[in-house]
């Protein structure tokens, strides 16, 4: 995965030790970059707002409270009901660590189809179709990695 690409949650950025680059949403159509505390005011960041160009000083609370998500940690929540739900079974024994495609491209079975999930659940999530998507590894046992 990918973890620097997720949009971090505005109450996520109260956390002590947080170090930025981390991406955030501003508004609903405005993604930023998350740099650093205020140092006078916790309850501030300073971001890069990308479409005006220029860092801003902005509240947490101010933030959460503008964009309605009040999580403090990466957990989605569903805040609808879906009308689908699909589950994506991955093989994750032995074989899965065999390289794909050629020998040039040195990549894993396993790594090539944890980008597939990734772009797939990325891709549905843009399109704001009303489903819910998780992924279980199935290898000796049965483990849920993502919902």
């Amino acid at each position: 995965t990918f973890p620097h690409l997720d949009v971090t949650p505005p109450l996520y950025l109260k956390s002590i030790g947080l170090e930025g680059p981390l991406l955030v949403l501003l508004e609903e159509d405005n993604l930023g970059v998350y740099l650093q505390k205020d140092k006078a005011n916790p309850e501030n960041v300073t971001v890069f707002d990308t479409l005006e160009g220029k860092d801003k000083n902005i509240s947490v609370e101010t933030l959460a409270y503008n964009l309605r998500d009040v999580r403090s940690d990466q957990i989605i929540r569903t805040t609808r009901m879906p009308k689908e739900a699909i589950l994506v079974i991955m093989d994750s024994s032995s074989s899965m660590q065999d390289e794909c495609y050629d020998k040039v491209t040195k990549m894993k079975r396993i790594d090539a189809v944890k980008q597939l999930f990734h772009a797939f659940a990325n891709r549905s999530m843009a399109y704001d179709f009303k489903h819910v998507i998780g992924l279980m590894r199935v290898g000796g046992k049965a483990t849920i990695l993502r919902t």
